[in-house]
């Protein structure tokens, strides 16, 4: 791929107001290419992760959070996590390690955790288990609708606990680069 050829690959992502599952992926491979060409990476990977949402709350196909969860982690290899600044998705982020989170649905209080279990990380979410993130975003729901689906009403999200590279309250290196 040429240089040319990724810059229009991004024109043309971001001039689609429907993209597919495969012009997203080709457009986060672009990116890719150009990470060490731009500084303007991260606002192209903000707009692909904006319309990368709006498709998963329409339908939350898999393939579709495999891609979101690719993109955050390329999101986070750029730029340190920001623990006053986060949403839903960077939960694919924040719980790949031991961590506990709050945010609001409806002016309530929700909890996600994250804990080790055999060698890897398990979520716990409104009393229910799952064994990895992806599982948690395909099948995580309150009141009837999945996650995914509520995603713009899930607000005022907190790290209360972490681990690893998350900054989090009380913990000395919580101002530390991610990683």
């Amino acid at each position: 791929m040429t240089e040319h050829e990724a810059s229009m690959i991004c024109r043309c992502y971001y001039s689609n107001t429907n993209p597919s599952e495969e012009d997203t992926f080709l457009y986060t491979e672009a990116l890719k290419f150009l990470i060490g060409e731009t500084g303007d990476a991260l606002a192209l990977y903000g707009e692909a992760r904006k319309n990368l949402s709006y498709r998963i709350r329409l339908n939350p196909f898999f393939g579709n959070l495999n891609i979101m969860r690719r993109m955050i982690g390329d999101i986070y290899r750029l730029k340190p996590f920001d623990s006053k600044n986060f949403s839903l998705y960077d939960l694919y982020y924040v719980l790949a390690q031991p961590a506990r989170v709050r945010f609001l649905y409806a002016a309530e209080p929700y909890e996600v955790r994250s804990v080790e279990e055999d060698g890897g990380v398990v979520i716990s979410f409104d009393g229910k288990w799952y064994r990895t993130a992806d599982d948690f975003f395909a099948k995580a729901a309150l009141d009837g609708e999945l996650l995914t689906t509520l995603y713009m009403e899930l607000t005022d999200f907190e790290v209360l606990e972490c681990a690893g590279a998350v900054p989090c309250p009380g913990r000395r290196d919580s101002g530390s680069r991610a990683g």
